[in-house]
């Protein structure tokens, strides 16, 4: 069942930092604490309880601190926000706090989660909310980072981190090879004779990035002005000469011009070949800068090469309000707070990543001043980035994705025939369209 089915980390993720440093972390929890309200008589009864849940780990315990730090703001004297962490599968844990009658408030989900959450009715529409928050201004959002939240015509979900995907380039293997470092605007041209020229069979070393999940070939999609679905998400569009064409062009780096690692190089991943400096080219999300801390040698960030226009690849991560809420004015409270402009710098400041807001980002409070890499990358990053196409079983559909670029790259099947063979597959699962509802326990 899409609705509960088990996600990768990276899934969970989906733009919050995978490698926080501890320290960061346990030192962020002063950071939420506001001027202690004027004192009140103590209320007459027990305080509601409003939940705020989010998944078990490190990285995520930022946004427990951050919803804690509610109950110092005053904005919902009735409620007592509780931060629960959901070790497991999150979801399905949430999913069997609205069973049980005590729902998660305010919690997290996916992308690809919010449109098939939404037409179950597990999470309620933010419009009435916002009808009559006039002084709530959606506009500081980037209007891409909320595409993935918006499903029938209404929002479902509010943004709060991000993360592009960028190019992180082996400065030592470029001047080594007498190759320039790239420019800003260079092209797929360009990033095919750097790579041919920056790989070297003898040393086991390639200058390509590899192409390790879909949405990574995706971008290359959209550089050259296509799409992978229609805007309605009823249609496959890969037989489409813009994507067509990507794939024979990033397919032939790999199999024609042996600038890409196959897949025996790849055995131990692509972050490996990185580290060990077999690799010129990798392309990842932000957060991995502090991964790169104690390379030996000397590296940098680099955007993805464009060709009819430049795009490259985010991941986003949102936050919604449970319809089986008993709070809603305090639920929205708290979701307005915890992706607010406050909360969000924090967050920025100490994931290194930027936010889903234009007026925090603005401040670039997550440049790393021991990173020497050029930080202003970042906003063109945002600014150009595209999220995941989200359609109906998504599951599925991502799985057949995922094969049809193993195929490809690999050299198992031609272009041609891996979209004859998968192109229907994947039509006939998003024709069904959204799950239907279900009846679900009131409690």
């Amino acid at each position: 069942m899409e609705l509960t089915r088990k996600l990768t980390r990276r899934e969970l993720l989906r733009g919050a930092a995978l490698t926080v440093a501890a320290g960061a972390l346990s030192g962020c929890a002063s950071l939420f604490k506001h001027p202690t309200p004027t004192p009140t008589p103590p209320p007459a009864q027990e305080k509601a309880k409003l939940i705020y849940a989010r998944p078990a780990g490190q990285e995520f315990d930022l946004l427990g601190k951050a919803a804690l730090s509610f109950n110092d703001t005053g904005l919902a004297p009735d409620v007592e926000v509780e931060d629960v962490a959901l070790e497991g599968d999150p979801f399905a844990r949430i999913i069997e706090m609205e069973a049980s009658g005590e729902p998660a408030d305010v919690h997290l989900l996916t992308d690809e989660t919010v449109p098939v959450w939404a037409r179950q009715g597990y999470i309620l529409s933010l419009d009435p909310f916002l009808a009559d928050d006039t002084r709530f201004d959606l506009a500081d959002f980037y209007e891409q980072f909320l595409a993935n939240s918006r499903f029938n015509g209404q929002l479902w979900a509010l943004p709060w981190v991000c993360t592009p995907y960028f190019l992180f380039v082996n400065k030592d293997l470029f001047q080594a090879a007498g190759v320039s470092l790239p420019a800003s605007s260079w092209t797929w041209e360009d990033y095919k004779v750097a790579a041919i020229h920056l790989t070297n069979p003898e040393k086991n070393q390639w200058g390509g990035a590899p192409i390790d999940t879909f949405w990574q070939m995706g971008e290359h999609i959209w550089q050259n002005g296509g799409e992978v679905f229609n805007p309605d998400r009823t249609k496959c569009l890969l037989d489409q000469p813009e994507a067509t064409d990507a794939l024979q062009f990033w397919a032939d780096l790999a199999l024609a011009d042996k600038a890409i690692p196959d897949a025996t190089a790849k055995l131990g991943g692509s972050y490996r070949l990185f580290r060990s400096g077999q690799l010129a080219m990798y392309e990842d999300a932000l957060y991995m800068v502090q991964s790169w801390k104690d390379v030996p040698f000397k590296w940098t960030l680099a955007p993805a090469p464009q060709n009819r226009k430049a795009a490259n690849l985010l991941l986003a991560g949102s936050q919604v309000i449970s319809a089986h809420t008993r709070h809603t004015a305090a639920a929205w409270q708290l979701l307005k707070y915890v992706t607010g402009p406050e909360v969000l710098r924090t967050f920025s400041a100490a994931l290194r990543v930027p936010c889903a807001r234009k007026s925090v980002n603005e401040k670039k409070p997550y440049i790393d001043p021991n990173i020497d890499i050029d930080w202003d990358l970042v906003q063109t990053g945002v600014q150009n980035g595209q999220l995941t196409e989200v359609t109906p079983n998504t599951g599925e559909v991502s799985s057949l994705l995922e094969s049809l670029l193993k195929s490809i790259m690999e050299g198992t099947q031609t272009i041609r025939e891996a979209i004859d063979k998968t192109v229907p597959q994947i039509n006939d699962l998003i024709i069904e369209g959204w799950p239907q509802p279900t009846p679900t326990n009131e409690g």
